[in-house]
C-alpha cells in the first residue's frame, strides 16, 4: 500500500518528543485530504495479482490546507490535478465501498514503506473521522482497520548493513536489490508495486521472518517510532478483538497470521465490482490503465452478474493503474460478480 498526500502543514523536527510528533501527524492528516491510494495484491511468494491506483477528487482552488511546494512536486511527478478535479473519486463513496471489502477480509497482510502517514490517511478515509487524540487509540483503530499484520519494509531494512540500515528511500533501495520500477515514481500505484517487489526480493535474499516486524513502522523522530511500535505490536496481538477487528479474540501471536492468495484475488474482484471504474488498455505499453469514477452502473452489475468496462477512456500515464507481472491488461474481459 502507498499513498500520496499534499505535504505537511507541520514539519516535525527530528529530535521532537513522541507526543509532539503524534500531534503534528494528527494535525496534518486531520486537515488535509489524501490524493492517491495505491494497492498491490501479492501472495506469499511475491506473485503479483494486480495493482490499483485510486485517484481522489482534489480541487486546489477550494482546498484550504495543502503545501504548495508538495503540490508542485506531485505535478512534476506526473499527477494530473485537472483530471482529479474533473474525474476524481468521491472519498465518501470510496470509503463506503472499501470498508465493505475490508470487512470481508481480515487475514490480509499490509505492507508499507515508511508508512505511518499512509496508515493514518487510510484510517481517516475508512473511519470518516479525524485521527484519535491518543497514540494508543490510534493503534487500536489500526487493528480495527487492518487486522493482525502490518509491516514496514523500510523498518525491516534497518537490520542490514548492505541496505544502509534503513536510511535509503524506496527508489535507492530497489536499485541495490536489483528491482526495476514499473511506472513513475511518487505515484501511489507504482510505489505500492515497487514496495511489494522490494519486499519479495528482501525475503528471498535475507530470509526475513515477518513475525519480527509486525506492527513496526518507520516514523520521525525515532522516539515516536519506538513508542508507537511498542504499542502497535501489543495492540495487534491483543486488542484487535476489543476494537472489533476479528470475529473472535486472537489466540495466536502475529506469526500465525496468514495471507491467502485466494483471498487477495477475491479482494481484487470485490474492489473491481463494487467500485465503478473505466478501463483503457495501452497495448503499446502492454499494461492496463484504469481510472475509477462514480458508481452509475452498480444496479446493472448486480442484475446481470457482470461488470464489464463501459467505455474507453484515453488516459495517459499520469492517472493509471499498472498491470500484473504478466504485462497484460488485468481482467479486461469483465468481472464476475461475487
Amino acid at each position: 500500500m502507498d499513498s500520496e498526500f499534499p505535504g505537511f502543514l507541520r514539519k516535525t523536527p527530528r529530535r521532537s518528543d513522541e507526543l509532539s510528533a503524534f500531534a503534528d501527524m494528527k494535525f496534518n492528516v486531520d486537515n488535509m485530504k489524501i490524493i492517491q491510494l495505491g494497492i498491490t495484491l501479492s501472495d506469499e511468494n511475491g506473485i503479483i495479482a494486480g495493482t490499483w491506483e485510486f485517484n481522489f477528487k482534489f480541487l486546489i482552488e477550494t482546498e484550504v490546507f495543502y503545501d504548495p511546494k508538495s503540490i508542485e512536486f506531485l505535478k512534476e511527478s506526473g499527477i494530473d490535478f485537472e483530471e482529479l478535479r474533473i474525474n476524481g473519486i468521491d472519498q465518501l463513496f470510496f470509503s463506503n465501498m472499501f470498508t465493505h471489502v475490508l470487512s470481508r477480509h481480515r487475514d490480509l497482510k499490509w505492507l508499507t514503506f515508511h508508512g505511518l502517514y499512509d496508515l493514518a490517511y487510510m484510517v481517516k478515509l475508512v473511519t470518516k473521522k479525524p485521527l484519535p487524540v491518543s497514540m494508543l487509540d490510534f493503534t487500536e483503530i489500526i487493528a480495527t482497520v487492518f487486522g493482525c499484520c502490518v509491516l514496514d519494509v523500510k523498518y525491516m531494512a534497518r537490520l542490514y548493513d548492505d541496505l544502509h540500515r534503513g536510511e535509503l528511500g524506496l527508489e535507492k533501495l530497489a536499485k541495490i536489490l536489483g528491482v526495476k520500477r514499473v511506472g513513475g515514481s511518487h505515484q501511489a500505484g507504482s510505489d505500492s508495486l515497487l514496495t511489494a517487489r522490494v519486499f519479495a526480493r528482501m525475503k528471498t535474499m535475507y530470509g526475513i521472518e515477518e513475525s519480527r516486524f509486525v506492527g513496526s513502522c518507520m516514523a520521525s523522530p525515532l522516539g515516536f517510532a519506538n513508542q508507537y511500535q511498542a504499542q502497535l505490536q501489543t495492540t495487534l496481538m491483543y486488542l484487535a478483538a476489543i476494537a472489533g477487528a476479528q470475529r473472535q479474540a486472537p489466540t495466536m501471536p502475529p506469526q500465525a497470521c496468514s495471507s491467502s492468495f485466494s483471498s487477495l484475488v477475491t479482494l481484487a474482484l470485490l474492489a473491481l465490482v463494487h467500485l465503478h471504474f473505466q478501463m483503457a488498455p495501452q497495448p503499446a505499453m502492454q499494461q492496463g490503465a484504469y481510472y475509477m469514477q462514480h458508481p452509475q452502473a452498480a444496479a446493472m452489475a448486480q442484475q446481470l452478474g457482470i461488470f464489464p468496462p463501459k467505455m474507453t477512456l484515453q488516459f495517459n500515464r499520469k492517472c493509471r493503474i499498472l498491470s500484473s507481472d504478466t504485462k497484460q491488461p488485468f481482467m479486461n474481459a469483465g468481472i464476475q460478480f461475487n
